[in-house]
């Protein structure tokens, strides 16, 4: 077959074709692409050891519910490890940790690493820094953590503190205060939380709010601390 200019281009485009053909069967047979995506989906109490199963070509999530209050950057003991559930092949591996709350909002999280595993800030995954071999098993982190700047948004309609400690600080946010005691309002920067003080509280003034509250709904703030 003699090239010429006119068929210079179907030639062209047809070893093209055929070379993103060729590559593309030997990334499917190689492992490139994640044949399988298992996501399981579980009522793991935090703090507990989990031990992820994994093998090649698929990709498996965990999760945990944060049942609680926690401070930005407070580190949260938690140790997770991974094992290559297969028998011959070794595999690469990479991880990535994040918050998912119930208003489809996704906010970074992360953990305290392992020495085999590298961060990286492109594409905010940890990067296993070797093979890892057939049922062999590498712990990921020994913590978790919420980053500093990190603002979770809720659907929280009404916050209500109850006792002095938590309506203004109580007596250890005196001076000199040297346990930095602060109120909860202070905490969360918000003007609009409903402080009930005393020590204790008095249960009539709780209970006659939260009936309020529940019943009819929002009411006007009386005085200048919220009362």
């Amino acid at each position: 077959m003699k090239f010429s200019k006119d068929n210079f281009g179907w030639i062209f485009l047809t070893i093209g074709l055929a070379i993103l053909l060729a590559l593309s069967v030997y990334m499917g047979l190689s492992g490139w692409y994640f044949e399988n995506n298992r996501t399981f989906t579980t009522d793991i109490e935090l703090g507990k050891t989990v031990q992820i199963g994994i093998k090649k070509n698929e990709a498996t999530a965990i999760s945990f519910n944060l049942d609680g209050s926690f401070l930005e950057g407070e580190r949260l003991a938690q140790l997770v490890s991974v094992k290559n559930l297969d028998e011959t092949q070794s595999i690469y591996l990479r991880a990535k940790i994040y918050i998912y709350s119930g208003e489809n909002q996704t906010l970074n999280m992360n953990m305290v690493e392992t020495i085999n595993w590298e961060y990286n800030a492109d594409d905010g995954y940890y990067y296993f820094d070797s093979l890892l071999t057939p049922q062999n098993k590498v712990a990921l982190c020994s913590h978790v953590f919420i980053n500093e700047d990190t603002t979770l948004d809720t659907n929280t309609k009404y916050i209500v503190t109850i006792g002095t400690c938590a309506s203004f600080g109580g007596p250890t946010a005196a001076k000199p205060n040297e346990s930095e005691a602060f109120s909860i309002s202070k905490f969360l920067n918000r003007e609009d939380v409903i402080n009930i003080p005393g020590c204790p509280a008095n249960p009539v003034w709780v209970m006659g709010i939260l009936g309020y509250l529940t019943s009819i709904g929002s009411f006007e703030i009386v005085d200048e601390e919220d009362k």
